[in-house]
């Protein structure tokens, strides 16, 4: 797929951090590190991509979120996202069409201004929803 999706966390509007940690182990052995801000999930020899971490100055063991350049098709990286959109307020969103997060009480927390150019974040549970938005998009 040829376009970036983002993964952000924000709190009370703001940006806010989420655990390193927490965010790796949900991609698991699918992941490695390149450097601190760079993480490569390969899950077979077509399906990869990279991921652009935000990472938290104050705190190297947190992250603001993530891009990911050119996702792939791989049904497991997205389930993978909706994982990470149960870990808190935490929004995935892609060029300025569509905005997924894995709670209703997410959207409280979302800016006011990200609000106006996607309205009501969807709330979902499964890889599939996403694929199918983007696919309609």
């Amino acid at each position: 797929m040829s376009f970036d999706v983002f993964v952000d966390a924000y709190h009370e509007g703001a940006p806010a951090s989420i655990s390193r940690a927490a965010v790796r182990s949900v991609f698991g052995r699918f992941v490695s590190e390149i450097d601190p801000a760079c993480w490569h999930a390969r899950y077979d020899a077509k399906n990869f991509c990279d991921l652009y971490l935000g990472v938290d100055l104050a705190d190297p063991q947190k992250i603001f979120g993530f891009m990911i350049s050119g996702p792939c098709a791989d049904e497991r990286l997205w389930e993978a996202l909706v994982s990470i959109l149960k870990l808190g307020a935490v929004v995935l969103h892609f060029e300025g069409r569509a905005a997924f997060v894995g709670s209703p009480s997410t959207v409280s927390h979302l800016p006011k201004d990200m609000l106006e150019v996607f309205g009501d974040p969807k709330v979902i549970s499964a890889g599939s929803e996403i694929t199918d938005a983007i696919e309609e998009a």
